[in-house]
């Protein structure tokens, strides 16, 4: 073999490879051949003579010897790479090329697993052995014969694509791994793919994994032990020699501080006395840096004169929210503002300092130490620790904001502030706002807890000393005239969050989320300077036109006030068809029940003789001895309502076989088929044994129509609720589990059908499409019979909750109260008898069968609801043999209050 030096012209041409002048790009990552050569180190350091051939190596820097710093070629680290040639399918069909894994025991198991598609994969080795010397000077790399075997797919970025990648994602820092696949999109079409640079770039994740380490290569960001962390800082300095850039990194705590001489001149003006936006807000923007808990501090103050908004005039790149995080902002925050009263000779106050934040304990701890650690550094000689925090404590005003939204998210709170309360519960919430003495807030205070007990810790929590401070302006030690001239809200800070991701976007890396705060700032002060010298920044007298807008109208948007009437035309005659005839009905039918119901019921209607039963079976007791004659008042009526239900072909007969509660059914289908529709009488009827649904099916759609398609039927009263043997089984005989899965609107019906869309018998799609009745009224009286799962035992909840936990203490809670059971099936020539059981108001359980005991029901002593009603149904106490479960029977706790809270949750 023959060696080959820099300047060797016979071996140029043996693999394109280059002369030294020629730099890293013609190094060839296939490389093939007899042949070596003599490289400098720095080209080394560039390429790593990087080749794509799956090779198993061996040496190498940790692995020998040898010293990178020898002189010579021999004594440096020696690598050698061992080709292992590809594994190809056994089917000569099949392309498939498999890269053989640098182990053994890896290539073993290739073989065993066998080609992706199903045939055996064949090993054909290569023994081409490439190896390189590392020394002071150079590095010698040497190629040991011909590769007689296919090229396996590429698994790294050689230097050059690399940097050909990196140059895309710099020009395209936004654009997404499935549009750098596609094609970058262009004026005229979509560009060139990054595919074409390799194909190791035709895997979307391996995409989105180089373009994260180029945009992002601080995932996590340890500034105290990252070593490259330092040297990057300064360049940043060095870049930006005007800014105060300052960096804190104490155990956990890291923080830098930037502000520029503009910003720092943007913190003091003139006080505004035309609106209330003196002073500073503060706030913690969450998105903009990535990674848990890189926070971004923006102090920020109104520019009134030529932006006419809010700018930033201290950015903080933060690791946490904690007290100590905040004090290192707002130290730098009174020092710049401290510095620029020197420049102008300013004398420096407490209420240059004024702040509006939130209510974190940590943000205001933060600012009352700051506070009095620039106080002891500015003045050491001046007030005394305890006094410094009682003025910093009443510089800082709460986000009004923040209470409103609290309001509003307690009175939705159906547990602590009843639906029909809401209003009243605004009202004394937000009087807590006026009240002009400390006696008037704690009464108001204590009547809002008196009307609502369970909003006593919310109250009391607004009432704490230093919330109260912050929020009500009689508990604030603040000055009347500077409480009044600071915003009421932090809206500025939010204002400024959303124009900063505008500006420079979500979820940068630190450096570069950086160097976008000082292009923020640099913006702003560029556009005010512009504006100063008489340039266009924004179009009209001010970029706050709806303040104009609230000063005219008193509303800011079109659609938040109510719209006034139109003046009748009272000196013109009718004479359009709208005054004519009249405005057409817009009632439709919508997806809920449009107000709650509060007429009586119907007073001639089979259900008012029910209900007269019933209140006559409840007024009776349980008696040990009964007169000869048996119940008779209840027997009369109870025959009196079967004669009635004969008239109307409600049943069949007087001893006719028919379903329990058949009767009901066909009585609420005839009210559901009125025409017109149902009165509000009618509907109060039907809800209170009827659930109202949405029918629902969706489809996936087929090869023919790939897209998802849906159908919503119009709400209906949905059919009783029945119970199957393929429910007993999927539920594992479960009740509550069953009722769960009835409720929750992401399951969908088990059995699927042909799609709906057809014409004339034939399909548009072949697809099978799931269907669901979603429920968005619950009934009074929830009936559930066991259908032909008779027989099977169910395990019964002594309470079913349609809407969690949460909503049981508002009444939205099932409770039991009845069993019916039967003896069916009977002999021939036999008719099936039913039974009762059920529990009273005072807790006590009774047995009814009509046929025994005269017609009464009779109680059983300490019976209780647990073993009697509830739990498996084969296994309840003083059941009568034969006798099976046929319905059970619960009772809505809150029953129409609950069924309006169900709707509204809906």
């Amino acid at each position: 073999m023959k060696e080959v030096l820099d300047g060797d012209e016979e071996w140029e041409d043996v693999d394109a490879l280059s002369s030294r002048a020629s730099g890293l790009q013609t190094w060839n990552p296939w490389t093939d051949g007899m042949w070596e050569r003599t490289y400098p180190r720095e080209y080394f350091e560039q390429c790593q003579f990087a080749v794509h051939w799956a090779c198993e190596v061996r040496g190498g820097k940790r692995n020998t010897v040898g010293s990178s710093r020898a002189k010579e070629r021999l004594d440096g680290v020696h690598t050698l790479r061992l080709c292992l040639g590809v594994m190809k399918c056994a089917n000569r069909h099949c392309d498939i090329i498999t890269r053989p894994q640098t182990k053994n025991s890896g290539r073993l198991a290739q073989i065993q697993a066998g080609c992706s598609c199903g045939s055996q994969l064949v090993h054909h080795k290569c023994s081409i052995r490439m190896e390189y010397w590392v020394y002071r000077d150079g590095a010698h790399f040497r190629h040991s014969g011909y590769h007689h075997h296919e090229r396996v797919p590429a698994r790294h970025l050689t230097p050059r694509e690399r940097a050909q990648f990196e140059t895309v994602i710099h020009e395209h820092p936004r654009m997404g791994p499935a549009q750098l696949l596609t094609g970058r999109p262009a004026v005229n079409g979509p560009g060139p793919s990054v595919a074409n640079i390799s194909p190791v770039l035709l895997n979307q994740h391996r995409i989105q994994y180089e373009r994260r380490k180029i945009l992002n290569p601080e995932n996590k960001v340890r500034l105290a032990t990252d070593r490259r962390f330092l040297p990057k800082l300064e360049r940043f300095k060095a870049k930006h020699p005007e800014w105060t850039i300052g960096l804190h990194c104490e155990g956990k705590i890291n923080v830098i501080v930037l502000q520029s001489p503009w910003q720092r001149r943007m913190g003091l003006k003139d006080k505004i006395r035309s609106e209330a936006v003196n002073g500073i807000v503060s706030d913690a923007c969450h998105d903009y840096f990535a990674g848990h808990n890189q926070l971004l501090f923006l102090s920020s103050t109104f520019e009134p004169t030529h932006l006419k908004c809010w700018v930033p005039i201290v950015m903080t790149y933060s690791n946490g929210a904690t007290a100590v995080h905040y004090r290192i902002h707002f130290l730098y925050l009174f020092r710049g503002l401290a510095q620029r009263c020197e420049e102008i000779d300013h004398d420096v106050t407490d209420e240059l300092f004024a702040n509006v934040v939130d209510f974190s304990d940590a943000q205001r701890n933060g600012f009352i130490e700051a506070f009095t650690d620039f106080w002891r550094e500015f003045a050491p000689h001046g007030r005394s620790e305890r006094d410094l925090k009682k003025a910093a404590s009443e510089l800082l005003k709460g986000c009004r904001q923040h209470f409103d939204n609290q309001i509003t998210r307690i009175a939705k709170i159906s547990r602590i502030v009843g639906p029909e309360r809401h209003s009243r519960f605004r009202k004394l919430a937000k009087e807590l706002l006026i009240q002009r003495t400390m006696k008037d807030l704690s009464a108001c205070a204590n009547a809002l807890i008196l009307e609502f007990p369970a909003a006593k810790p919310w109250v009391e929590w607004w009432m704490r000393p230093s919330h109260a401070s912050m929020l009500f302006s009689v508990a604030s030690g603040m000055a009347r005239s500077l409480w009044e001239s600071l915003p009421a809200t932090t809206n500025g800070a939010e204002s400024m969050h959303h124009k900063t991701y505008r500006m420079i976007g979500r979820r940068n890396a630190l450096f570069y989320g950086m160097e976008g705060l000082v292009r923020i700032a640099e913006t702003f002060e560029r556009k005010y300077r512009a504006a100063r010298t008489g340039h266009k920044i924004f179009y009209g007298r001010d970029p706050q036109y709806w303040k104009t807008t609230r000063f005219r109208y008193s509303w800011t948007k079109h659609s938040r006030h109510e719209p006034r009437r139109k003046l009748s035309m009272d000196g013109r005659a009718p004479d359009t068809i709208a005054r004519l005839k009249g405005k057409a009905s817009k009632s439709k039918r919508t997806a809920t029940v449009s107000k709650a119901i509060t007429t009586p019921k119907p007073p001639k209607h089979l259900l008012r003789q029910l209900l007269e039963i019933l209140e006559t079976q409840t007024e009776q007791a349980a008696f040990s001895d009964f007169e000869d004659s048996g119940c008779n008042v209840l027997t009369k009526m109870r025959d009196n309502f079967r004669k009635k239900l004969m008239e109307e072909d409600c049943v069949r007969g007087a001893g006719s076989a028919d379903a329990i509660f058949g009767w009901l059914g066909i009585i609420l289908a005839r009210l559901i088929a009125l025409k017109p529709a149902p009165d509000e009488a009618n509907k109060r009827c039907i809800s209170f044994f009827r659930a109202y649904v949405l029918a629902v099916k969706k489809c996936p759609g087929c090869e023919a129509a790939p897209l998802e398609h849906w159908e919503v039927s119009h709400p209906s009263w949905r059919l009783p609720f029945q119970l199957s043997e393929d429910m007993h089984r999927l539920f594992k005989g479960d009740l509550a589990k069953w009722f769960r899965w009835v409720l929750d609107p992401a399951e969908w019906d088990s059995d699927a059908a042909s799609c709906w869309r057809q014409w004339n018998s034939n399909p548009f799609c072949n697809g099978a499409a799931l269907g669901k009745l979603y429920i968005l009224s619950i009934p009074t009286i929830l009936v559930i019979e066991t259908g032909d799962s008779l027989g099977h035992s169910w395990k019964i909840p002594s309470s079913l909750l349609p809407l969690g936990k949460k909503f049981a203490g508002a009444g939205v809670k099932y409770n039991i109260v009845a069993h019916i059971y039967t003896d069916y099936p009977v002999g021939p020539g036999e008719v099936a008898h039913f039974i009762a059981r059920y529990v009273t108001m005072d807790g006590k359980i009774f047995d009814y069968d009509g046929t025994a005991h005269r017609g009464h029901a009779t109680c059983a002593p300490g019976a209780k609801c647990s073993g009697w009603l509830s739990g498996q149904s084969a296994k309840l106490k003083n059941l009568r043999a034969r006798y099976k479960l046929i319905a059970v029977i619960y009772h809505l706790e809150g029953g129409e209050n609950a069924q309006n809270i169900f709707r509204q949750e809906r």
